[in-house]
């Protein structure tokens, strides 16, 4: 598992060499160079952290990025470090300001290496993570807070970090190579509300617990192990709309009311397009990248449910098949968290703490593939419902 601040921070993936025919573009500005490089951080706890005064260092390059007052991250979400973001930055992501095509981070091959430093003002504690070819112990540099206390032992990967591959995390939190995905969210989550399929009939998922065997899409249903719970606050979400919830009209997906989650929980889409484009007739998409799918600013507080199972599976939510919790990098740090903050309902912590999840149960499309199989109306911004549009337009708003 990944070394984390005292805060639940972690480095949670790197793209440090972006060059040649593979690079990525991480500002869509129709350009894919060094300036694209990024450090991406996730927030593994149960609640919301500020990022205020927290520091990203380079053992090369010293220090990188200190973020201000502002700048905060909801529980399993991330703030993405990018070298140069053309434009206005969106929800998420934060703009070193290099130069155009100037080196943000060193390559990992030959000679080259480096050691990355996420260092918290707050508690005076930081965690490193090195890579190259192979990763060198290196020490601070010149300048990093003196009397830190380093939090976990030090991570490394003996990765030359080739050209547009991303050091990233796999199911249990170990380093490895991968697609580069910043921004990629954590946690997934059903909205207050949300009816769930039982072997009983429909249950609102506030009012599942431990012990209720859920429809499932494949086999037999399957045993409730664990329900947990966060609550955003109104002010949270103004601060970060990204993690309002979105809302598929009825028969959007084949749900028979309408169905509201976190934008990026997934749900499952089927048909002849996934199977011409992916290879795959059933795959996994954000619900926020679903056409016609309705994102509204919440006129309150909003209390999202998370549903473990003994693996992860496709249950039945309003007539749509939906994903349970993956228990996926942030997993076993969720767990914890969760119980800490006494918003978990476990008939035992043992049982819990042996549950693993090792595959998705369908492919997983990241967000572009997403949108390429939504078509161009999908990912709108935020707008008021039909209903709400009515009520403002009757009251002269």
């Amino acid at each position: 598992m990944a070394d984390t601040l005292p805060t639940g921070l972690f480095i949670s993936e790197i793209l440090a060499d972006n060059a040649g025919g593979s690079a990525h573009d991480t500002d869509s500005d129709g350009k894919a160079n060094k300036a694209d490089e990024y450090i991406e951080i996730q927030n593994g706890s149960g609640s919301a952290v500020s990022l205020d005064g927290l520091q990203v260092w380079s053992q090369a390059k010293g220090l990188l990025y200190t973020f201000d007052s502002n700048a905060a991250v909801a529980p399993g979400q991330t703030a993405t470090l990018v070298g140069e973001y053309t434009g206005t930055p969106p929800a998420g992501f934060y703009s070193a300001g290099i130069s155009n095509n100037g080196d943000f981070l060193p390559d990992g091959e030959g000679n080259k290496f480096d050691t990355l430093y996420l260092y918290d003002p707050g508690s005076n504690s930081f965690t490193s993570l090195s890579y190259g070819l192979p990763p060198r112990d290196a020490t601070p540099p010149a300048g990093f807070p003196s009397g830190a206390v380093r939090s976990g032992s030090g991570e490394s990967i003996d990765s030359g970090s080739p050209n547009g591959v991303a050091i990233t995390r796999d199911a249990n939190g170990n380093l490895t190579e991968g697609t580069p995905s910043p921004g990629t969210p954590g946690t997934l989550c059903i909205a207050r509300g949300t009816m769930i399929a039982t072997s009983q009939g429909p249950v609102a998922v506030e009012n599942l617990r431990p012990g209720h065997a859920l429809r499932v899409k494949d086999g037999r249903p399957q045993t409730l192990r664990a329900v947990g719970w966060t609550c955003l606050s109104q002010t949270l979400l103004a601060s970060l709309p990204e993690l309002a919830p979105v809302t598929l009209s009825a028969g959007l997906i084949g749900n028979t009311r309408p169905l509201t989650l976190s934008p990026n929980h997934r749900v499952m889409t089927t048909g002849a397009l996934p199977q011409l484009l992916f290879g795959e007739p059933e795959v996994l998409t954000p619900a926020k990248s679903i056409a016609g799918a309705l994102r509204e600013a919440p006129q309150g507080p909003v209390t999202y449910f998370h549903l473990l199972l003994d693996s992860h599976a496709l249950i039945r939510a309003e007539g749509a098949w939906i994903e349970s919790l993956y228990l996926g990098d942030v997993g076993r740090d969720w767990v914890q968290n969760m119980r800490s903050l006494g918003h978990l309902h476990e008939q035992s912590c043992a049982a819990t703490d042996l549950i693993t999840h090792d595959r998705t149960v369908r492919p997983c499309l990241k967000l572009f593939e997403a949108l390429l199989l939504a078509g161009p109306t999908a990912n709108q911004p935020i707008r008021p419902s039909p209903t709400r549009a009515a009520r403002l337009q009757h009251s002269g708003a």
